[in-house]
């Protein structure tokens, strides 16, 4: 009889503390709506907002404008410069996601081995992330600089050119420099994510693999890759939506030029809101980019889904 009492009571507090769990994350959830309404409202507004601007035909400084249809939208397809646009961003977006995963997963690997002074050396891994990227950017493009520039400086007393090269005045030369600051600034990024995937592998995977006899490149594919593929795949989808919409270091070093040969979509945005002042064109741009990035998000989520299950 006490033992079957002391079941009862067993099921009783079992049950109290499901319903004091069930409570708890009811009320979690009631805390967390004004947060979640306040960043919709932060989120959404501009888009509905830059939305409806790109169906009007308005200036920057109206407080309302006109609608158009899609004047704007016909005006930016039928732009000559368009298809320039367009070819800047896919070169300039997947030539500095690829160099980041590469590079970034490269020197990963090389941190997560055992060396001397590997925290300083991961220490000042950081530094191009955190310094301002107004300041990285300037320093950079004065590198680059034909006459004062240390990069022609370099290169001429090493007798590897006579001249110094004009780098930011070169079509082809300018969207390679552009390239290099980008992947310079934002491959610690990849690096720290990588690296964070890389510690926590279980090292008992790799002896046992040395016990049967496995060599360090069936190691690297068989353990190492699988293991960080996840991660890999989560980085590439930010790197790839944040290049896309990178604007300041291509603006600082360029403004688009020469000849609009590093001009992007969202430099072209910049141009149109601020300097023609023509909030319509910007915005019909604008939301072009947001139906390209949605569906980058969208194939990389099927692409990570199916990485899940082919994983286990």
């Amino acid at each position: 009889m006490l033992n079957v009492d002391k079941v009862g009571m067993e099921k009783i507090i079992i049950k109290s503390n499901v319903n004091k769990i069930d409570n708890d994350r009811n009320i979690a959830k009631i805390l967390l709506i004004p947060s979640i309404l306040i960043i919709l409202f932060l989120d959404m507004y501009p888009i509905i907002f830059a939305l409806i601007v790109s169906f009007q035909k308005r200036s920057l400084f109206d407080i309302s404008g006109i609608f158009a249809g899609i004047r704007n939208y016909k005006i930016v397809f039928r732009d000559p410069i368009f298809p320039t646009l367009v070819k800047n961003s896919i070169i300039w977006t997947i030539s500095t996601t690829i160099l980041e995963i590469i590079l970034g997963t490269g020197v990963a690997l090389l941190l997560n081995r055992n060396f001397k002074f590997r925290n300083i050396a991961r220490g000042l891994l950081l530094v191009p992330y955190v310094v301002p990227v107004v300041c990285s950017t300037l320093v950079w493009k004065y590198m680059f600089n034909d006459i004062i520039g240390l990069i022609n400086y370099l290169l001429t007393s090493i007798h590897i050119i006579r001249n110094p090269i004009s780098f930011l005045s070169h079509p082809s030369l300018a969207m390679l420099v552009v390239i290099i600051i980008n992947v310079w600034t934002y491959t610690p990024f990849v690096v720290i994510n990588v690296l964070a995937s890389l510690q926590n592998i279980n090292v008992e995977l790799y002896e046992a693999a040395r016990i049967d006899g496995a060599s360090p490149w069936q190691e690297f594919r068989r353990i190492t890759i699988p293991s960080i593929i996840p991660i890999l795949v989560i980085v590439t989808l930010l790197r790839t939506v944040w290049n896309f919409q990178k604007f300041e270091i291509i603006w600082l070093t360029t403004q688009g030029g020469p000849l609009n040969a590093t001009t992007t979509l969202p430099v072209w945005v910049y141009v149109n809101a601020f300097l023609r002042y023509d909030a319509g064109i910007a915005s019909s741009v604008a939301v072009i980019i947001f139906i390209i990035l949605l569906l980058i998000a969208m194939l990389y989520i099927k692409v990570f889904e199916t990485t899940e299950r082919a994983l286990g």
